[in-house]
Formats: structure tokens, sequence, C-alpha cells
């Protein structure tokens, strides 16, 4: 590494965001946070701005910090951006869970909130809004029926920005569960050298995964 960069990590969610980020931050000189900064799905000008200037902080603001960044679904739709303003500087990776399993997860896990189905939607269940409702799309589907498409269009979306651009790439959830798959995700995000590799972490399970 011969200058600070960004590292930008997405997927769904229920796919190891979580646990991508902690292995990011277990290497020297680098710090990745998870959702830090809470921004829409609908694209917006300033929270991008604002989440960057967070990001590169994070560099300024400590000598030893070499590498930073995020992991988080909602960084989707702001790669194109990124890319434009900061073309050299950033690298991005992209968990994919299978289908069912990340569904199943969502469903499990967020039973109290719906984050996916529009709020003037009949489909509509008897939740409260919450403040995570803006960082998904919304659908006039039911809540199982809107998390399925939630994450078709999301990979769909994901796999024309790993053909547009070479510094994003996806990859299988199960890759972290081996030091070679965290070898690949390393070498893509430019880490190397003596790594720190744990293939036994996985964070934020669900009751059902750790079953």
């Amino acid at each position: 590494m011969h200058k600070p960069y960004i590292i930008i990590g997405l997927g769904t969610g229920r796919c190891g965001t979580m646990t991508l980020a902690t292995h990011l931050s277990m290497q020297k000189g680098v710090v990745v946070t998870h959702e830090d900064c809470r921004m829409p799905w609908v694209f917006d000008y300033f929270k991008i701005q604002y989440a960057m200037g967070c990001i590169f902080g994070k560099i300024v603001s400590d000598e030893r910090v070499k590498v930073a960044g995020d992991v988080a679904s909602w960084w989707l739709h702001y790669v194109p951006y990124i890319n434009e303003r900061y073309p050299d500087a950033v690298r991005f990776v992209c968990l994919q869970r299978k289908k069912s399993e990340t569904v199943n997860s969502f469903i499990n896990k967020v039973k109290k909130a719906n984050h996916w189905t529009a709020y003037d939607s009949k489909y509509r269940d008897d939740v409260p809004s919450n403040p995570f409702d803006e960082c998904y799309p919304w659908f006039d589907l039911p809540k199982d029926k809107a998390v399925n498409k939630y994450w078709a269009d999301y990979y769909r979306r994901a796999q024309e920005l790993e053909k547009q651009f070479d510094n994003f790439k996806i990859f299988p959830m199960e890759c972290m569960n081996t030091a070679a798959g965290l070898g690949e995700i390393f070498s893509h995000v430019g880490l190397s050298g003596k790594l720190t590799l744990d293939t036994t972490l996985k964070l934020n399970e669900s009751k059902e995964a750790k079953k």
C-alpha cells in the first residue's frame, strides 16, 4: 500500500457484513466500521458527502490508520458517484448469501419492523415506522415477497456494477469461512503481508443459523 485508500463493503444485510467489517479492522492500519453513517436508499448528495468525510476523517485524524471504510447495505446506489469522485482510492467488496437463507434470516431477525413494504401499501402490517426504513427500497408487496424482491434487485444491480467497475467484486459469504476465501477478499482490496485470519469469526448470527 503506497497511499491511504477506502474500502466499502456491501451486501443486502444478513449476509456477513458485520463479520466482514471486523475481519478488515483486524488488520494493521485498517479501520472499517459497520453501518456508521446511515444513508437513504434514494441517492442523497449531502449525506454521501458527510459519510465520505467521516471515512476520510479516520485517516486524517490518526497517522496509524492507512485504510478506512464502512460496510453497509445502503452503499449500493452510491458506488458510481464514489468511483467518479475517488477513482483510484476505493475498493468495493459485495457479499452475497443464498436468497432463501437471506430472506429467512431477515424474517426471523427483523420481527418488529418492516423496512420493505411501502407505508401506503395494503400489505403493510401493523408495525411502527423505523429509522432504518429509509435505507431500503419499498414495495407494494407483503413483507416476505418484498424481501425476496429486494434481494433479487440488489444483486442484479451489484452484478451490473461488477461488470462496470474493476474495483467492485461480489464474493459469496462463505469466502469468510476459509483462509483462502479471506485471502481473495484481502487481495481484492489490496491488503497483503502479515494478515490476521480468523475463519471462526461469525458475528450477529440469527438463532436459527447457530443451530
